[in-house]
């Protein structure tokens, strides 16, 4: 015999019996209230409050990873526009059989930076062309006739090469800074050239003229005259928040950290030294009567990027023995003043 369905048929359609109804009902928790309203049930003040609680968990845990990842990035980024730098110094050795000077004039003629002469060796030669050579060029103190419209849209760009991710400087320098006397603000770089060790405060003209790196006033360096090997000579480094310059909050006296990228000024703008350690802050270490420290700096932590006369980049902690730090920056490992050791740098500075 066949078994009876507990399902019955009512005009072709299947219909489900009323305690089968009942318990579908009963798991989908639907409660009916006095006036027949069906409600759902929902989270109790505890059960939100938990799940909120574990999601903040969740958050705290995950933000300084995302946040690390992301200076990875940015620090990557940097590393790559350091190495685009040393290349492009490579080529313009290549083809004038020197390194471009760090400022193309002497004081108060000509104060155009070596980074603007890099322009076509980084794939910016519109730029270059903007600053009207057979005229004058651009920072020609003696003549403000240069400051015509193509010359000055030179100094207010800002190239991606030369601006590091991580670096919060403004786009241009700040009011309190000097602008040279030009109707709009200069744009600011990331990136400075290897003056030497020789700094603040009472230097003269060695800082400018003579000093123990590779870029100086007018004048030029070859690779012959690094004896001491590519790989242990500085080309240049970071500098950060370039569009800074006024008062210290501590005690009222000036200070100037200006790095506008298509100037050149000793210790400032494009030009910096190892006198004062990695990330020595504007307002501190030693300073000239101006203000200026002239050091390198980043907004990595513990350190800034170096690029090298061989062409790599080393990222140098802010707590590097000095002295190793400033014979990096030598051509020839000799400090000055003379320190009178005559230790060979170490392969894991």
């Amino acid at each position: 015999m066949f078994r009876k369905s507990p399902f019955s048929y009512v005009a072709g359609k299947l219909r489900m019996p009323s305690a089968a109804v009942a318990k579908r009902r009963d798991r989908l928790h639907v409660a009916v209230t006095a006036r027949g309203a069906c409600l759902l049930r929902g989270f109790t003040l505890v059960e939100l409050l938990v799940v909120i609680a574990i999601i903040g968990v969740l958050i705290a845990l995950l933000l300084p990873a995302v946040q690390a990842a992301r200076e990875a990035a940015r620090r990557a980024q940097c590393v790559n526009n350091l190495k685009q730098i040393g290349l492009a110094l490579h080529n313009y050795h290549d083809s004038l059989k020197t390194f471009p000077p760090g400022r193309l004039g002497l004081d108060g003629v000509i104060a155009t930076s070596g980074f603007v002469l890099l322009l076509p060796f980084v794939e910016e030669p519109g730029l270059y062309e903007l600053g009207q050579w057979d005229d004058g060029g651009i920072w020609n103190d003696k003549d403000p006739s240069w400051m015509d419209a193509p010359r000055l849209q030179l100094i207010a760009a800002r190239p991606e090469v030369y601006v590091c991710p991580s670096d919060t400087a403004d786009p241009v320098l700040n009011s309190a800074a000097s602008t040279w006397g030009t109707p709009i603000p200069p744009a600011t770089g990331s990136y400075a050239l290897n003056q030497g060790n020789i700094g603040p405060p009472g230097t003269g003209s060695n800082v400018k003229y003579d000093n123990t790196g590779l870029f100086m006033y007018h004048g030029t360096r070859s690779m012959r005259e690094i004896v001491d090997g590519l790989s242990q000579t500085m080309l240049g480094g970071e500098v950060s928040d370039g569009h800074l310059a006024g008062n210290c909050p501590d005690d009222g006296s000036k200070y100037s950290n200006k790095n506008a990228w298509t100037r050149a000024t000793r210790l400032n703008s494009c030009l910096r030294t190892t006198y004062n350690p990695v990330n020595t802050l504007p307002c501190n270490g030693e300073r000239t009567s101006t203000g200026v420290n002239g050091a390198y700096s980043s907004k990595h932590p513990s350190g800034a990027n170096f690029v090298f006369a061989d062409g790599h980049v080393t990222f140098l902690n802010e707590n590097i023995d000095q002295n190793i730090y400033e014979a990096l920056s030598t051509r020839d490992a000799t400090l000055w003043p003379y320190s009178g050791s005559s230790e060979p740098i170490p392969n894991d500075y």
